[in-house]
């Protein structure tokens, strides 16, 4: 199974919430590739460069709970960490519904990481697959409808995976 490290400090644990969606779906995708996930969640930033080890990916759930403040200084706080977890190959994933906050992404903006400056909601739009060819799109529809709560974020970024037509959804940065 691939060992996921998933940050949940102020993410929404319900039954039904964001955190337990998210890890729902990842599970149905690796089934359906003939893969399997286990998540390892963990609940204070301070605890990042500890718990890493053995896990190739870094999950960070949306954090609809956190303060704008409180992103920001976990991204600062994580920079490093994040920099040389990602040269050595590992994998960041972060979700963001801008929820109570102008968007989790703050965390890897505040990290140097992805260059953003606020999210956008688009549920219900039609997003279009724009770069096939990346691996992050591999099995998905040329187009599908957004999900509730998803966002575009107002970005720069040049490695646009999925869009709504106006900016990026999905974005894959390789470093």
């Amino acid at each position: 199974p691939v060992a996921v490290l998933a940050y949940s400090e102020f993410a929404d644990l319900g039954p039904s919430g964001t955190a337990a969606n998210t890890d729902a779906a990842l599970a149905q995708v690796a089934a359906l590739i003939g893969r399997s996930i286990v998540v390892d969640r963990f609940g204070a930033s301070a605890e990042l460069a500890s718990r890493l080890a053995g896990h190739p990916v870094l999950l960070v759930y949306e954090q609809p709970g956190a303060t704008d403040a409180q992103l920001r200084t976990t991204g600062t706080a994580w920079a490093a960490t994040l920099r040389t977890f990602l040269g050595s190959g590992g994998i960041v994933v972060v979700t963001d519904g801008g929820q109570g906050n102008i968007g989790t992404y703050q965390i890897v903006e505040s990290a140097g990481l992805f260059a953003g400056v606020g999210v956008s909601g688009v549920t219900g739009a039609t997003l279009s697959v724009v770069n096939p060819a990346d691996g992050v799109a591999a099995g998905m529809p040329a187009s599908y409808r957004a999900e509730l709560d998803s966002v575009r974020f107002v970005s720069t970024e040049p490695s646009v995976v999925v869009t709504d037509g106006t900016g990026p959804v999905v974005v894959h940065k390789v470093f």
